[in-house]
């Protein structure tokens, strides 16, 4: 759900400000994936707690 809701972002941002690349959308989207990877290892740390 995280990337899918960066890479729409990206999307969005790349038609609003005419980019003829998908910059916004590759940024977003790499963004989204170094959020998921902080959500994975914090949940991981919470299983080895318990």
């Amino acid at each position: 759900m995280v990337v899918y809701i960066a890479v729409k972002g990206g999307q969005w941002l790349d038609g609003y400000f005419n980019t003829q690349s998908n910059f916004w959308a590759l940024v977003l989207s790499a963004f989204g994936i170094l959020i998921i990877l902080v959500l994975i290892q914090n949940q991981s740390k919470n299983l080895n707690d318990s």
